[in-house]
């Protein structure tokens, strides 16, 4: 449960999960990656966390994040290779 809760506060949202692959992780149906750590920002030098190495945790299907992977709704909400996979979508509202 740590392990979902560091993947949570990630410095950059987009590095972030979306619920949904919280939810599927907490009850054991995908498994938990290894979290970057979320707080290297604050160590001085320490360059802002790179974006190719925020996104390469949600990597799971083996291709990499195209801007067409972005949902284009006002909230912003970007749609995962584990998404994609599963056929996971998000509600409408």
């Amino acid at each position: 449960m740590l392990k979902v809760a560091l993947c949570c506060v990630q410095y950059r949202p987009e590095a972030r999960p979306v619920m949904s692959i919280i939810v599927r992780m907490l009850e054991g149906v995908l498994d938990v990656p290894e979290p970057l750590n979320p707080f290297t920002y604050l160590f001085s030098g320490a360059d802002e966390p790179n974006d190719s190495l925020a996104r390469m945790a949600w990597n799971v299907g083996g291709s990499d994040w195209s801007s067409s992977e972005v949902v284009t709704r006002s909230v912003g909400v970007m749609e995962t290779p584990l998404m994609k996979k599963y056929e996971i979508t998000m509600a409408s509202e």
